[in-house]
C-alpha cells in the first residue's frame, strides 16, 4: 500500500535557476563478494538443471542454462562501476542515463529495508521498468528528500521482490 510521507509537502516546480542541483558518486549497486562455495553452488545447480534437460530431451534449454550460469558467474565476479548521480531541476541523471521528472511518478528514500545501504526508489511511468533504485552513497537521506520534494511527490514504495531477492543472493 502506498502512502504519502507525513513530513514533506509536494511543491510546484521552481525555476531551473532557483534550485542548485545535488551531485554525488556511488557504486551502481552494493557489492558483496562471493565465496568459492557460492560459485560451487551455482555450478551444481546449473549442471543439475542441464542434465535433467538433456535427459528429458530439451538439450537447447540445457545449453542455455549452462551459458546463463557462466554469464551470471562472470557478472557476479565484477565489482560495480562508480557512477555519477545528479538531481537537477529537469530530472535525474544516473551515469549516462537521464530520467526526466515527466517520466517519473514519485519517489521514496528507502532507509528502512537496509539502513546500512539507503537508496532512492523512483516509480517510473514505464511499463517495463516501473522502479529505479539509486544508492545514496554518502548523501544524507533527508537532504535528498528535501531536494526531490520540489519536483515529485513523496510516496512510500516497497522495493520489488525481485530486487530484494537479487540483493539477498549477493547481487
Amino acid at each position: 500500500m502506498e502512502q504519502a510521507h507525513s513530513g514533506r509537502k509536494y511543491k510546484h516546480l521552481p525555476d531551473e535557476d532557483e534550485v542548485v542541483s545535488e551531485k554525488w558518486e556511488t557504486p551502481e549497486y552494493y557489492y558483496s563478494p562471493k565465496s568459492k562455495d557460492w560459485y560451487w553452488g551455482l555450478a551444481i545447480i546449473a549442471v543439475t538443471i542441464a542434465i535433467v534437460s538433456f535427459l528429458t530431451g530439451d538439450a537447447l534449454f540445457g545449453v542455455f542454462t549452462l551459458i546463463a550460469a557462466f554469464t551470471l558467474a562472470l557478472f557476479a565476479h565484477q565489482p560495480p562501476r562508480v557512477v555519477a548521480v545528479e538531481l537537477s531541476a529537469r530530472g535525474v541523471a544516473l551515469g549516462k542515463t537521464f530520467y526526466p521528472y515527466t517520466e517519473l511518478e514519485s519517489y521514496w528514500v528507502d532507509i528502512e529495508e537496509n539502513p546500512n545501504h539507503p537508496k532512492i526508489l523512483f516509480k517510473s511511468k514505464r511499463l517495463l521498468m516501473p522502479y529505479i533504485a539509486i544508492p545514496l552513497g554518502n548523501m544524507h537521506p533527508d537532504d535528498v528528500a528535501d531536494y526531490l520534494i520540489h519536483f515529485l511527490p513523496e510516496v512510500h514504495h516497497k522495493e520489488p521482490l525481485l530486487m530484494r531477492l537479487l540483493e539477498d543472493f549477493g547481487f
